[in-house]
């Protein structure tokens, strides 16, 4: 931020598509974001079925394998960079930003229960792998949406958000205010840990150690500065987490008062039928 850029500037003057990335001019950008959206619905829905058809194990039984498929998915594009890497090296590929350890955390969340585990993979990892959707790698606009990489790139982050919020839908993540401390601490924690290793290795682990080009940490970075910008990101992720709690809090709430609703709706409808068949 030049000195005598203003807040104003930043926000409304300069150039958007600078500091955020949305790629308006290619059709299989939004395609795979449409496909995105509907196989997430897909895998919500399925896992609820199971569980209405089958009881809360049958419901369980499925997230745990879509657990499984989301951490062996991602090990696929993980490998295929590897293998077809021209010349970065294999340092680029370490496990540390936040959609690779949620492949990991997700499965070991799951399989055994923990709900502060759970709560971290609800809170962190959607938000995590959403951003990563709408704002995709530099590296894509160039290799082309359509290329092998992309299309395991997607799929990766909709199993991760389909599997942390199939686990809600269900009812085996339990998302409670208790757990929105430990959630905070562990991301601003994580990120902390993570700045020295992108300063020894010089990566960007967690976009921590400098702003993604095209992202909205570009505009962070123009107001406090780097590593000021870090702060900012920390405070921002706070609150986006906040939001997924009081999102997922209400909107528990709102489903079981309408289904009170329709209970109550139902017992009203019988108790006309009994009274007409009664007095016939």
């Amino acid at each position: 931020m030049t000195p005598q850029d203003s807040i104003w500037d930043i926000l409304f003057t300069k150039n958007i598509s600078e500091r955020w990335r949305f790629v308006t001019g290619d059709a299989a950008y939004w395609i795979y974001l449409a496909l995105s959206i509907a196989f997430v619905i897909a895998m919500i829905w399925l896992a609820r079925h199971k569980r209405r058809r089958g009881g809360p194990e049958a419901g369980e039984t499925f997230v745990r394998h879509l657990s499984t498929a989301t951490f062996v998915w991602w090990l696929l594009p993980v490998l295929l960079l590897i293998v077809t890497d021209t010349g970065q090296g294999w340092v680029q590929h370490i496990p540390l930003h936040l959609c690779s350890v949620s492949c990991f955390l997700l499965p070991i969340a799951v399989h055994t229960r923990n709900q502060t585990l759970l709560n971290i993979g609800y809170s962190l990892s959607i938000p995590g792998a959403i951003a990563a959707i709408v704002m995709p790698q530099e590296t894509y606009k160039v290799l082309s949406y359509l290329s092998v990489h992309y299309f395991l790139f997607n799929l990766t982050h909709a199993l991760i958000i389909a599997t942390a919020a199939a686990s809600v839908a269900i009812g085996l993540t339990k998302i409670e205010w208790k757990y929105y401390p430990r959630v905070v601490a562990c991301g601003a924690g994580f990120m902390i840990a993570v700045y020295p290793i992108n300063k020894l290795l010089d990566q960007n682990f967690m976009f921590v150690n400098w702003p993604e080009p095209g992202t909205i940490l570009v505009l962070f970075a123009d107001i406090a500065g780097n590593p000021g910008y870090v702060g900012i990101l920390i405070l921002v992720a706070a609150a986006v987490i906040a939001l997924f709690y009081v999102a997922a809090i209400g909107g528990r709430a709102l489903f079981r008062r309408i289904m009170i609703g329709s209970h109550d709706i139902q017992r009203a409808v019988a108790v006309e039928k009994r009274r007409v068949s009664a007095s016939s």
